[in-house]
């Protein structure tokens, strides 16, 4: 049974491959070349495009599903290897897409905010999204920031 989903959609991205995109395939229009290196430009920024365009975060009562763009790229965490799940703010500098960050590995689509969740191991994994009070009520964790 699905207790929470949200997906994320980040303009700032789709705007970016669209210009990745657009602006080669413009620019050599009227080279020799433009068929091959625009051709190409445009079929790496789909293929960005649809692998990226979005993020969806599933609870369920047993899993955490996270899933980017089309489902190409995808995690199923099992709830029972989480131990905890607090709040975080991460650093600019992390990036977006998937990273490893000094917290363990992070996914992340948009914005700064996100959930930590520490595995039974004691690695970490950290989940971004726009509404970390939601998937913290979800996981079954109360909405305190990690120390």
């Amino acid at each position: 049974m699905v207790t929470y989903t949200r997906r994320q959609a980040p303009l700032w991205f789709t705007l970016l491959i669209l210009t990745v995109v657009a602006i080669p395939f413009v620019a050599l229009k009227s080279t020799e070349y433009a068929g091959g290196v625009g051709g190409s430009t445009a079929l790496v920024g789909g293929l960005l495009l649809a692998l990226f365009h979005g993020f969806r975060v599933t609870v369920t009562d047993k899993v955490l599903h996270l899933k980017f763009g089309i489902g190409l790229i995808q995690r199923t965490i099992f709830r029972e290897k989480i131990v905890a799940a607090c709040q975080v703010r991460n650093s600019f500098w992390y990036g977006f897409g998937i990273r490893l960050t000094p917290h363990g590995w992070m996914w992340n689509i948009s914005g700064l905010d996100g959930v930590e969740i520490t595995y039974a191991n004691g690695r970490r994994f950290r989940v971004g999204t726009d509404d970390p009070d939601g998937l913290l009520t979800a996981l079954g964790f109360p909405n305190e920031p990690c120390q």
